[in-house]
């Protein structure tokens, strides 16, 4: 009689674990009252691809993904909320007397039982992916059933010293379950942005990820002044105001993490659009090697930021990571024995130790006055925002010049093209080449996804290797993601920054002082030793960190 192998010992006979990590999984399993399967996706040692393949073949259910399915409203309907939410399974088709269930446990008897007497219908088993079980989830549950309710009731949203609890179950109102929904999901799908746009017809709501819009959900346009007001609430901003453009701040707490998101309204022909950057304080303060920078620019970087005096500037677009490395900076910096203070627009994160400083141009704080002021409280290090302006960036070199370390962002492109800026806001060039100490420029590219990271080799020509100047014939190993479920079919999971440190010494000081070009700087500053972006994007690259054609979207034609 032929042996009858269980599931684990089927991986291991297949050769796809150990058996010690099948003993592992099994003591983590019972420790966390988890499934096998969910304890080896946990631990690492198996993809979830892997593990449904596996069930199909050994109990002959077959896998069905999200984009292979039609999903039928009346099998919706038919099943709670409740059920499907406590069993992660989603109906989508109702076929004679027997429903066709997505689970992530087929043996899964209880279930079975529970559909049965909700429904007087059988059950029909197929294998579907966690994630996109939730989704549907989301879609259909947290979008049809909760917006059904919306004209029926209202309810007031408590909130606690640590802002709107999204991870409650209490919040009863409709509108608050599609507003935690919405914001929950952005957190847990790491997005940096939500946006909530309107048609015509829809409301369309989009998630920022790793840099590149997502259409995440859809919902009826005559829902959108609910939603806007919901979160203009929260924001505490002027629902009644819909034909200016407002901003406002908001503070969650999803199972006890803070999230901290700044609103912003723009009017538009068809109601008002809503973008909320979500701050995250944990990703914000990071470890100086947690930057990214190449070691060659690391060592160079923390020596620079150590100097006694001076301007420091971090430069780049919206979004390319200058608060994260600023905020790094002056948290290495904190110290009882350095009186540091900031002048900010808005204050994104509260640190400890540190005086922050918000903008208010209405009452007349702008960050000009936030600098006047901040000079007469014996500041050792200042952080500016931004330099915006000739006031600004006059009373930063002065701070800079009177004994101060000064930091400051800057939107520029490039590090050499910030020195320009600054004689363009009508900053003197000797006083630019006299307390200018350096500046970085960076850019967050996407990261190659690690759970599929593949190694080719380039042999032919491409446009990146002419865009990088590498020889058609030069055979380059590269990496790419091949896409999968952990990067939703991208080939990317996260960011890198890229860099460009551009260094004052006193050759670059003279030629400044002489009025030298911007590409005559950039090219001397090379000859001594700088590394331009494109540089530590192609090097990145080749350490199977980014890719080239994704360096190429964010670096300059000319460099």
């Amino acid at each position: 009689m032929k042996k009858q192998y269980g599931f684990g010992e089927i991986l291991v006979k297949e050769g796809h674990i150990t058996a010690e990590q099948l003993k592992e999984a099994t003591e983590f399993r019972m420790q966390k009252d988890l499934r096998l399967e969910e304890a080896l996706i946990e631990l690492g040692y198996v993809e979830e691809s892997l593990i449904l393949a596996t069930l199909s073949k050994q109990l002959r259910i077959p896998v069905k993904q999200k984009s292979a399915i039609k999903v039928d409203a009346n099998a919706v309907d038919l099943i709670s909320e409740r059920l499907v939410r406590k069993h992660t399974c989603f109906p989508f088709e109702i076929k004679g007397n027997t429903v066709k269930v997505l689970v992530i446990d087929p043996l899964n008897l209880i279930l079975e039982d529970e559909i049965f007497q909700e429904s007087n219908l059988r059950c029909q088993f197929y294998l579907g992916y966690k994630e996109e079980i939730n989704q549907l989830l989301n879609e259909f549950y947290g979008t049809v059933t909760v917006v059904q309710e919306l004209d029926e009731e209202e309810s007031e949203f408590e909130e606690d010293d640590t802002g709107f609890d999204i991870s409650s179950q209490n919040n009863n109102s409709p509108i608050i379950k599609i507003t935690n929904s919405l914001f929950k999901n952005a957190v847990i799908e790491g997005a940096s942005d939500i946006h909530i746009g309107v048609t015509e017809k829809k409301v369309e709501v989009r998630y920022r990820i790793d840099g590149i819009l997502h259409r995440v959900r859809e919902l009826p346009k005559k829902f959108h002044p609910a939603l806007v007001s919901r979160i203009k609430t929260m924001g505490d901003m002027n629902i009644t105001e819909k034909r200016l453009p407002q901003d406002g701040r908001i503070q969650i707490n999803l199972e006890g993490k803070a999230i901290d998101m700044r609103v912003s309204t723009l009017p538009s022909v068809h109601g008002e659009k809503v973008t909320i950057r979500l701050l995250d304080k944990g990703k914000l303060l990071m470890d100086i090697k947690q930057l990214g920078f190449q070691e060659k620019i690391e060592v160079e970087f923390d020596k620079l930021i150590k100097s006694p005096v001076g301007i420091i500037l971090i430069t780049g677009p919206t979004g390319s990571g200058k608060s994260s490395t600023l905020y790094t900076v002056i948290n290495e910096l904190n110290d009882v024995s350095k009186n540091i203070i900031t002048i900010e627009d808005p204050v994104e994160y509260s640190l400890d130790g540190i005086v922050q400083v918000q903008v208010n141009p209405k009452a007349g704080m702008t960050f000009a006055e936030g600098l006047k002021a901040i000079l007469r409280q014996d500041p050792d290090i200042i952080l500016i925002g931004e330099i915006r302006d000739k006031e600004t960036a006059g009373i930063a070199v002065k701070a800079s010049n009177t004994g101060h370390l000064v930091f400051a962002t800057l939107h520029t492109n490039d590090s050499v093209s910030t020195v320009v800026r600054l004689m363009d806001m009508g900053v003197e060039p000797y006083l630019v080449a006299g307390t200018v100490k350096g500046i970085v420029n960076q850019r967050l590219v996407r990261r190659i996804c690690p759970h599929c990271k593949v190694a080719y080799k380039s042999s032919d020509y491409s446009e990146e290797k002419a865009f990088f100047g590498i020889p058609s014939f030069l055979e380059l190993k590269l990496y790419k993601g091949e896409g999968c479920e952990q990067c939703k079919f991208t080939g990317y999971k996260g960011r890198v920054a890229i860099h460009e440190l551009f260094l004052m010494n006193d050759e670059l000081r003279k030629m400044i002082v002489e009025g030298a070009s911007q590409a005559e700087l950039k090219n001397r500053a090379i000859d001594l030793g700088m590394t331009t972006m494109k540089q530590d994007g192609f090097d990145k690259a080749l350490e199977g960190l980014t890719t080239l054609e994704e360096v190429r979207r964010f670096v300059l034609v000319s460099d």
